[in-house]
Formats: structure tokens, sequence, C-alpha cells
């Protein structure tokens, strides 16, 4: 690096005109969610803006990804909107570590700017608490309607393994004799490749999604996955050593289907076609690796 490179990039690391900001969420976020951040960066006109993604993964705040928006210019100054989507994996008040942010000019010099750490609450389902999880005593406040959402779902599960067992013995038009040798990550593709190029009802399509997902998770890690809830599910693919985004992105699939199931939610498409990539990057991450190929050594 020459001395005016260095002395450019210590120039700009001390210009007040650089700045990456990122907005809290407006409220408490529940455990396990995805949320966006917004924010806003502002920097020398001559410089572009990209986001370097963390090294890691862990911790009690997972980068699941970033996106810039639109720019402005306005005095030999760039204004652009950036977000942020996060997800926390601990319970109470948690913060995004800071993030870094590349400037690149067009003759090679270039900066790294940080966002500052961005702090928010953590919670689990009503009532829960960091320390024990024990819900609060609380008056009649109605009708709840998450038990039936839970019952709905155990019903349609029950209904599934039924259906499972009547394909697998040769029922529902299946041949007794056809055995399909396809290992669970390759039939999980191909059936969610079926599903991208089948013009289905928006319902039918969550359902057979997440129930390709389900048979893939009991093929892949032994898990009774087509009679646990979401929330079970979720806890046994925990103790797989799945990593943390790959939970997230799963339990964002899997509410988008509850909520298509039961509470009558009509996505967009972009929305659809981003739960379906999600699932098949979730199979394809999760897919056991290929062996090593063994050379054999060279002839002296």
């Amino acid at each position: 690096m020459t001395l005016l490179t260095i002395a450019a990039a210590l120039a700009l690391a001390q210009d007040p005109s650089v700045t990456v900001e990122l907005q809290p969420p407006p409220a408490a976020v529940a455990i396990g969610m995805p949320v966006e951040l917004e924010g806003t960066a502002r920097y020398p006109e001559r410089f572009e803006l990209s986001f370097q993604p963390p090294a890691s993964s862990t911790g009690a705040v997972a980068v699941l990804g970033a996106e810039l928006g639109g720019v402005e210019i306005d005095g030999g100054q760039k204004k652009q909107s950036i977000r942020v989507r996060v997800a926390a994996f601990e319970l109470g008040p948690v913060a995004v570590p800071p993030l870094t942010w590349r400037l690149q000019a067009a003759d090679g010099t270039g900066h790294d700017a940080l966002s500052a750490p961005v702090r928010f609450e953590s919670v689990g389902p009503p009532g829960a608490t960091p320390e024990a999880g024990i819900r609060d005593i609380r008056g009649p406040l109605g009708v709840a309607w998450w038990p039936l959402v839970l019952l709905a779902a155990a019903l349609a599960a029950a209904g599934f393994a039924w259906w499972r067992k009547r394909r697998g013995e040769g029922g529902l038009g299946a041949a007794p004799s056809e055995v399909d040798r396809r290992l669970p990550h390759e039939r999980a593709l191909d059936e969610l490749h079926a599903l991208y190029t089948a013009n289905v009802p928006v319902k039918e399509f969550y359902i057979r999604l997440t129930d390709i997902l389900r048979l893939y998770f009991e093929g892949r890690f032994g898990v009774s996955a087509t009679v646990l809830t979401t929330g079970d599910l979720l806890r046994r693919l925990r103790d797989c050593e799945i990593e943390r985004p790959l939970l997230a992105h799963c339990r964002e699939v899997f509410d988008h289907a509850d909520l298509v199931k039961f509470a009558k939610w009509i996505p967009a498409t972009p929305e659809i076609r981003k739960d379906w990539t999600e699932a098949e990057n979730l199979v394809r991450q999760t897919a056991p690796k290929p062996p090593p190929v063994e050379t054999a050594p060279a002839p002296k």
C-alpha cells in the first residue's frame, strides 16, 4: 500500500461525514423470529458501499443478511438506505454487534466503516421471563386461539402420517412393488422442484412445502417430524447441530405456512418464491457432505 493510499484511508477514517446508522426495532422481538433493522449510510460520492458479513454467526444475535437501497447525492455526499436482517436466540436484552461496511473507490482506495451496536429486547411466549420462562398468572382474557391452532396442526400431522402409511403400503394409487431408493435430500429436492412447477393453490402449496421438509427431517435426522408441532420440531432440530441462521429461516417458512393454513393469509408471489428458495437451501445446506475422493498414488 502506498503512502498516498494510507493517508487517504486515515483521512477518511477521521471524516465525520462517513456514518452508518441502524435503528433498533420499534418493539420487542420474539426469539428466533427474523427482524429487519433499517438505517442510513452517508459517505463521499466517489465511493461505493458494500456489506461485509461477519465471519461467525454464533452469539445471542445472528446476522442473516443485508440489503442496500437507493442512493441520493447531495453536495458531493451519497445517502443510501440499508437494511439488515437479524434474529435473536437468547431471551432478554440482546445486541447486534458492530457490523463492517466496505467503502471502495474506483482508484482502488478503500475503507471499512463500522455501524454502532444495536440493542433491543428479545421475548418468548406471553408471560415468559428470561430467568425461568414461567408464565405469570393472568385473569381470563377471552378464548385463546393458539390451542386451536396447535390442535389443528396435530390433527393435520396425524392425517399426513396416515396418508404416508397408506402410500407406503401401496394405497392411494402407489404400486406395491415400487421402492424409493433415493436418499432423503435427493427425494426432497426432487419433490421441491416438482412443487415449484406445479400450478396449485397457495394453501396446498404451503401444505406440500412443509410436508416435504418434515419428511426430509425425519429421514435425515431421525426425528418424528411428521407428528411434532413446529416449536417442538425446531427444538429437536437445534440439537442436530444445524446452524442458527438456517433454523431461523426454517421457522419463518413454517410460520408463514401456519398463517396460510389457519389464518387464511395470502402472501405475495415474491414471498412465496422466497419461502420455496429458503426450503431448498435448507435441504442443500443440511444434506450429508459427499466423502472425499481418494486418488490412487502415482506409479514410481
